[in-house]
């Protein structure tokens, strides 16, 4: 669920058909998170520095001031697990204010919010559980976000049913919204979670909408359209098309006016959507500006051999001067980079023989987390630098907000968590955080 401008959790992200639902991969025929091929590979451990016992021995000269060596403290697990979910964990969220505190959600019912300590602990329970009743296939939790000053959290299940809670987990209210009637809703958080407006525009399921500027947002549908929306007004601004089957994501690069879309027909697009402001503003006056004005992608981003799963914009990072690079990750095995400017790939990462369910980027550009099957890989640059592996697979990962630790929600009802001053990063080997 997008946050607004000002932060605040409005509408639901997804309007789920019934073969986007998250279900047990056990039991989907079709899915988007469908049961993802296991691959080969061991657990790579991080190698502990020596303790106190592990000091070099004296050389045993007699004449010679015994030097006492100084060791390093060794290093708590990089990995450790999360048990509480009964079920399989579909979304996982890290609050960006309380660097520790991680939401998760999935399809026992239940929102879990975990307090994950930094120093090691033998065993992690969450400190508040908040169910969604009644609990069942009807209400499992496709999707978590939180606000930006981390004090709600909104989710959003199959009962159709948007909730908030505050970060202590107390209900704070519920609202009801529908995507599989082909529409989009924004919702009045300040008059506690009425409808502000509801947007009826698509022909099948909307499956994501994303807030571009201020009142304007985009919503994508299994329709293959896109359409440019403005609060306050019934007719979309803009009609983008050029996708051949469902679009599953959108994601907007606020510096460049760029909306970039993801599809099951094995592309992405780009927008170039500068001008949405003032197209609305001549079209109210001018019969010449038709509205919706149709309009075509800008680049058209092919090279995948199966569906787009996830896109994502590479972040600022500490960067004072950037190119636009959108990431995108595919039912393929590959992770893609193209410059958002001219729509040239720049790299591909392989990711092994699962298929790649998500990506997601750390608070810095060059570090990306990519699940693949039943696998979390940690690259660098676009090379590899940790790789994790369990038996079940992985559906989603997400960063904390200093980047510090990395979650990834799991198949068999657990939630992993990589600690990154665990880990060593290329380059980086005597820093003792990665902020």
């Amino acid at each position: 669920m997008p946050a607004s401008p000002g932060g605040t959790p409005q509408g639901q992200r997804n309007g789920s058909k019934s073969d986007k639902r998250r279900t047990s991969p056990k039991s989907a025929n079709r899915q988007k998170r469908a049961r993802l091929e296991n691959q080969d590979g061991k657990e790579k451990e991080s190698t502990p520095a020596l303790g106190s016992r592990g000091a070099p021995p004296s050389t045993g000269t007699p004449n010679k001031k015994k030097v006492a060596v100084k060791a390093k403290p060794a290093k708590p697990p990089a990995v450790i697990m999360l048990k509480g979910h009964s079920q399989e964990v579909f979304v996982v969220a890290w609050n960006p204010k309380i660097p520790n505190l991680l939401a998760t959600g999935g399809k026992d019912s239940t929102l879990r919010l975990w307090n994950v300590p930094e120093e090691e602990s033998e065993s992690i329970y969450p400190t508040r559980i908040c169910m969604h009743l009644p609990a069942g296939p009807a209400c499992d939790i496709t999707t978590i976000s939180w606000n930006a000053d981390g004090s709600l959290l909104a989710t959003g299940a199959y009962d159709g049913i948007v909730r908030v809670w505050t970060f202590r987990g107390e209900l704070f209210w519920y609202l009801l919204t529908g995507s599989l009637d082909e529409t989009a809703i924004v919702w009045d958080v300040e008059a506690g979670g009425k409808p502000k407006q509801r947007f009826a525009h698509h022909n099948d399921g909307c499956l994501d909408v994303e807030w571009l500027e201020g009142e304007f947002f985009a919503t994508c549908g299994s329709d293959r359209n896109i359409f440019i929306e403005s609060i306050g007004e019934t007719t979309p601004i803009a009609k983008l098309q050029g996708h051949d089957d469902e679009i599953n994501q959108l994601k907007y690069e606020a510096k460049y006016k760029l909306l970039a879309s993801g599809s099951d027909d094995y592309t992405a697009c780009i927008w170039k959507v500068d001008d949405i402001a003032q197209y609305l503003a001549e079209s109210t006056d001018s019969p010449a500006k038709p509205r919706p004005d149709v309009r075509t992608f800008t680049h058209k981003l092919r090279g995948h051999e199966g569906e787009v799963a996830n896109i994502q914009w590479q972040p600022k990072g500490d960067r004072e001067t950037y190119d636009p690079v959108l990431v995108t990750s595919s039912f393929d095995g590959t992770v893609r980079m193209w410059n958002g400017h001219t729509g040239d790939c720049i790299s591909i990462f392989q990711a092994g023989s699962g298929k790649v369910c998500g990506h997601s980027f750390a608070p810095r550009p060059d570090i990306l987390a990519i699940v693949a099957g039943n696998k979390l890989i940690l690259a660098k640059d676009g090379k590899e630098f940790f790789s994790w592996s369990d038996k079940d697979s992985l559906f989603e990962t997400a960063w904390r907000v200093d980047g510090k630790a990395v979650a990834a929600a799991m198949e068999n009802s657990m939630v992993a968590v990589v600690r990154m001053p665990s880990i060593s990063i290329p380059g980086e080997e005597d820093k003792t955080d990665t902020a």
